[in-house]
């Protein structure tokens, strides 16, 4: 590992070898910029720390600091771990097979920073409070995770049972320069993302997992998890949506929830997936948002050959749109989207059911294999445009009622119900013939 060793600055640090019952530490803060314990050693076991800065908000080096950035330490075991008055809270870096649970961090601009760690697990973790000098800037995470220097520097890692509340940028954050494998979240929580307090946030997902074109993400999990009251305030759209995947190799998305309780919308988007191939999302409830509930497309970057979206299945669910936007989006922005199967979902309010943009003229833009099988409910009926728009390039299996001034675009094959008089229609030869 490049870098250096910063240990010998803190108030106190340990080496191999180390055990105790309980480690306590009260610093003054305020402009000594004092920091905290430094855990160095490994095959290391403490059963309670606890570090509390006595000025609110204290910049400066981390409360807790473990790991070595000069040499890799294993066999970590910290219970209890309770952090107060700090910017940067907790870092972990070149660990690897370690436990770390029942953590509870007050204040924070980025709570917990994993680097170039590996076979550890984070459970019962909550982080909240959001430093009143946070700005929302990139980094600003409640937990983010990242190789810094070499592919699979993080790997096998598993979060389990985690709360995140007001993140000043994003609650939980895969990003770094290199690839990133086999991440397990389970049973998180995710609560007012983009809390920035001295600006307009420049983010403000729930759960963001980005790899870049020469190093996609590899094998990341969630399950179980859920976000609430995204940011609709902050300054842009696309980063704001709560579960953002991009540039990623096998992605598993079991039962996740979205919903406003104190805001009027849940976010900006529900959940979006781009330049992404081998994901499966399972049983996605998805409400309230203010654009998108789903939005499938292509990296924003102009890359070459550009990336779309591949072997994606959608399996169930139910995705609720707050406002006028179409609860679906398809957009494959001059890329290739193939073998996209969205099956058995229910939509219910927006704009329209379904959008599927038709691809750029002169690019390689295309839909290959796509299907979508829905039943709409809480339709506008009263629009002048159908429930599913845009182009005839998607295999639509509809169930619901039908209005608007044109019919619904579908390739040939696809297939609807009109819910209001029983009528079944199938796609041949480019029109819908009644079976």
């Amino acid at each position: 590992m490049k870098g250096s060793n910063s240990n010998d600055k803190f108030a106190i640090t340990t080496r191999d070898r180390f055990v105790a019952d309980s480690l306590n530490l009260e610093i003054a803060g305020g402009p000594l910029n004092d920091p905290g314990i430094a855990v160095n050693g490994s095959h290391t076991v403490i059963d309670a720390i606890t570090v509390t800065s006595k000025t609110p908000d204290q910049p400066g080096l981390y409360a807790l600091y473990v790991g070595d950035e000069s040499a890799q330490k294993s066999n970590i075991r910290i219970n209890g771990i309770a952090l107060t008055g700090f910017r940067a809270p907790m870092r972990v870096i070149n660990v690897t097979e370690s436990r770390f649970s029942n953590a509870t961090i007050r204040n924070f601009q980025t709570g917990v920073y994993v680097q170039d760690t590996t076979d550890t697990t984070f459970d019962k973790f909550k982080v909240t409070g959001t430093s009143p000098d946070a700005e929302g800037v990139p980094g600003q995470n409640g937990l983010l995770l990242e190789a810094k220097y070499v592919d699979y520097g993080c790997r096998n890692l598993r979060f389990r049972d985690w709360i995140v509340d007001g993140s000043p940028e994003h609650n939980y954050r895969i990003g770094g320069a290199c690839t990133v494998g086999d991440i397990t979240f389970e049973d998180c929580i995710s609560r007012n993302p983009g809390n920035a307090t001295k600006k307009l946030a420049t983010g403000g997902a729930a759960f963001k997992v980005l790899g870049n074109a020469g190093h996609r993400h590899k094998n990341i999990r969630l399950v179980n998890c859920s976000a609430e009251d995204g940011s609709t305030t902050g300054n842009g759209v696309n980063n704001f949506s709560q579960y953002s995947f991009g540039h990623i190799d096998g992605l598993t998305v079991i039962n996740p929830t979205l919903r406003a309780w104190n805001k009027t919308y849940s976010g900006q988007h529900g959940l979006i997936v781009f330049a992404c191939t081998n994901v499966d999302i399972v049983e996605p409830n998805i409400r309230d948002v203010l654009r998108n509930a789903i939005m499938i497309f292509k990296d924003a970057t102009e890359i070459t050959p550009p990336f779309g979206v591949s072997n994606l299945r959608i399996n169930g669910g139910f995705l609720d749109g707050g406002s006028t936007n179409n609860v679906i989006l398809l957009d494959d922005k001059s890329a290739v989207m193939k073998d996209i199967f969205i099956d058995d979902v229910v939509v219910s309010r927006g704009g329209a059911a379904l959008r599927s943009e038709a691809p750029p003229e002169g690019t390689v833009g295309a839909y290959e294999n796509v299907h979508v099988r829905l039943k709409y409910i809480n339709a506008p009926t009263a629009s002048t445009n159908p429930p599913v728009t845009g182009t005839n390039l998607v295999t639509v299996d509809y169930t619901g009622p039908i209005y608007g001034t044109y019919s619904i675009p579908s390739k040939d094959g696809g297939k609807y119900l009109n819910t209001g008089n029983g009528s079944r229609y199938i796609r041949k030869a480019s029109a819908w013939v009644q079976e």
